[in-house]
């Protein structure tokens, strides 16, 4: 590759794990690592599997673990799919780094749990495709998740979330929060800049926000606390329960009850159907 530092990963062909048990089993363990001077993002790219990335004060390198497993029983197909999988890591003259893990098999049997640790001062750019992700320590993120549970914690500066399927949970963010999120539920505590949330369906929780709030949510029930600014809510259906806001609580909403409680204002711009109280 032009212009870029890389560092070849080679697949062993003998398995370090070669007995055949009847569920999960491991195929091999992979591991890599790429020093981390004048690095300012790393983007990783992977298939199907869990993912777990830390950034660490103090750090020098990336280093990745990778495992590779399988729900069959027998070893037969185990060399093939080895040899089709990706692994790559390496970093551009830019400052980038990057990470590729994919197991591509034809019989959707095939995944690869990852494991990252790397510079806490480094931002993050992550896109996934199947299976839960654990993500903590990172100056920046931006998250594209398509299917799988996902845990956010300790990000200094923004965050921007795609997600399609799975539960959130994400706290103690230092910067803004955008999030586009198809289908499941969401916690969200501890977030001092504008929040902004677009949500299909599943419930939604969100307490310490030391900044303005604004919600376009389709189906789901609305829980907030604590927010240190203006709430703004367009709700599809379900009941809203908003108390100590220091703002003013504007709601367009279809369908559900409405609770607010300790709210600067409240301003119930349409209401559906459902009830209204405030005290």
């Amino acid at each position: 590759m032009a212009g870029n530092k890389t560092l070849s990963i080679l697949l062993p062909t003998a398995l370090l794990v070669t007995a055949c048990i009847p569920e999960e089993r491991l195929v091999t363990e992979l591991n890599g690592a790429l020093p981390a001077e004048g690095l300012l993002t790393l983007d990783v790219v992977v298939g199907s599997g869990d993912l777990r990335i830390e950034g660490q004060e103090g750090l020098e390198e990336i280093t990745v673990e990778v495992r590779v497993i399988t729900q069959f029983s027998s070893c037969d197909e185990d060399e093939e799919v080895l040899d089709d999988m990706d692994f790559e890591l390496y970093a551009s003259d830019k400052g980038e780094a990057r990470l590729w893990v994919d197991v591509d098999d034809d019989w959707g049997a095939y995944w690869a749990d990852v494991t990252v640790y790397a510079p806490a001062e480094l931002a993050l750019d992550v896109r996934d495709t199947m299976g839960d992700i654990d993500i903590s320590g990172f100056s920046s993120l931006v998250l594209d998740d398509e299917s799988g549970d996902a845990e956010i914690d300790g990000i200094l500066g923004d965050v921007e979330i795609e997600d399609g399927t799975g539960d959130l949970r994400i706290q103690h963010v230092g910067g803004a929060l955008l999030l586009n999120d198809g289908t499941g539920d969401t916690d969200i505590l501890d977030v001092v800049g504008v929040v902004e949330v677009y949500d299909g369906t599943g419930d939604l929780w969100m307490e310490e926000v030391y900044s303005n709030v604004r919600i376009e949510d389709g189906n789901g029930d609305m829980d907030l606390r604590f927010i240190d600014g203006n709430v703004t809510i367009d709700d599809g259906s379900g009941d809203i329960d908003v108390r100590d806001v220091t703002g003013t609580v504007s709601i367009h909403d279809g369908n559900g009850d409405i609770h607010a409680e300790d709210v600067g204002d409240l301003e119930v711009i349409e209401d559906g159907s459902g009830d209204i109280d405030w005290d």
